[in-house]
């Protein structure tokens, strides 16, 4: 029985991160109703799911809008990158997909989506974890991608899953919103932080090497 109330109890562990990623949820999500703010709202929730995953988070409030502050002039030029190219692939969707176009341009448009998000799933957590500019981050983003192609298809369907799902299901959209809501972002972005810092930290000695 004691070990029921015993905070290294896998399932107390279990239960805090959830709780831990149900936080992050609520704050990504109202920082991120300017929009504009989505970026750094995502970067600050990566920071502190990077470290969960190896149990440094700290104070998690804290930590995210310490995050938040720290690069939120660097977000803003990523997150107007990301609504302006999925703008105009939205946009060319609905244009070909209504012009008899058959299906192999609303396919293009389809690929380049696809092609478009596994680039971008590694901006928000590399700009998270190291220091680079924006235009070396989408190198080493389109780097990362190609060399971890596995990971690259799983982010891929995490990001556009819901999005797809919410498509092809609206009725469905009022009853799992409240869920998605409260658990989704944060919880997303932890599990996907797994395989990142799998990723990063095969390029951390690397990097310290050509610091010294």
């Amino acid at each position: 029985m004691n070990r029921l109330f015993d905070a290294d109890n896998k399932l107390n562990r279990f239960l805090a991160k959830v709780f831990d990623c149900g936080i992050l949820s609520v704050l990504w999500i109202v920082c991120s109703i300017p929009v504009f703010t989505m970026g750094a709202a995502t970067i600050a929730m990566y920071t502190v799911t990077l470290k969960m995953v190896k149990n440094e988070e700290g104070a998690i409030v804290r930590s995210f809008f310490k995050a938040f502050r720290e690069n939120f002039k660097q977000s803003v030029p990523v997150t107007l990158i990301g609504i302006g190219v999925y703008t105009v692939l939205f946009v060319d969707y609905l244009v070909v997909s209504g012009a008899s176009a058959g299906r192999i341009l609303p396919g293009i448009v389809c690929a380049a989506v696809l092609l478009f998000t596994a680039v971008y799933s590694y901006v928000c957590p590399l700009l998270a974890m190291f220091d680079n500019t924006v235009k070396n981050t989408f190198g080493n983003a389109w780097k990362l991608a190609v060399l971890n192609p596995l990971e690259t298809g799983m982010f891929v369907i995490l990001n556009l899953g819901p999005h797809i799902y919410f498509y092809l299901r609206p009725d469905h959209f009022f009853v799992i919103l409240p869920l998605w809501l409260l658990l989704g972002p944060g919880g997303l972005s932890y599990i996907m932080s797994i395989y990142f810092r799998k990723i990063f930290d095969k390029l951390i000695p690397k990097e310290k090497g050509e610091n010294e």
